[in-house]
């Protein structure tokens, strides 16, 4: 929910309470009429400020990172329409894990958090829409299945260069556990 709200586009930190399925809340909040998507984000930070006194920064850090960019042979990955049927979505480790497209920024954001690859990856496609693929690899040894770069290149089209950028780094200032009443 903060990555949606505060449209954090970079992996960050909680708190260990924070991320533990056994400390799940439901938050249910009514708009009094039709609001914009903005609208609603800037109600759901402000709820969450107020109710875990959410307090974050951001700071940009120059670091090594992959861009992720299209590779010599062109994108495979199968734009989705808006009236289209949606078909496979996105699949991680043989998990599904959207049905409804991603941009690519999304799919860099998710590959940073994959075994392997150890630091923040960067869209640099330059690819606008929603995208839906298949992308199937391996993270351990003796499998018949690519790493995740070969994996990346060969089934997406894509590439991951390894260089240096500027990465927006999210820091979490507070956050509490809201009180039972």
């Amino acid at each position: 929910m903060i990555e949606w709200a505060y449209d954090i586009r970079t992996e960050f930190k909680v708190p260990e309470w924070a991320g533990s399925p056994s400390e799940a809340y439901t938050i249910e909040a009514k708009a009094a009429g039709p609001i914009t998507m903005e609208q609603c984000r800037l109600m759901t930070q402000s709820l969450l400020e107020d109710r875990f006194r959410l307090e974050l920064h951001r700071e940009a850090k120059e670091m090594p990172i992959y861009a992720l960019v299209v590779g010599k042979g062109g994108s495979k990955l199968r734009e989705v329409k808006t009236d289209a049927p949606l078909g496979d979505g996105v699949w991680l480790q043989r998990r599904k894990a959207s049905s409804k497209g991603w941009e690519p920024w999304m799919l860099a954001s998710t590959l940073t958090g994959v075994a392997g690859i150890g630091r923040p990856v960067v869209d640099r496609t330059g690819m606008k829409g929603l995208f839906e693929f298949r992308l199937e690899y391996s993270v351990r040894p003796n499998d018949d299945r690519p790493d995740i770069f070969t994996a990346v290149q060969e089934q997406l089209g894509l590439k991951l260069e390894s260089g240096k950028g500027l990465v927006e780094i999210v820091i979490l200032d507070r956050l509490e556990k809201p009180s039972a009443n």
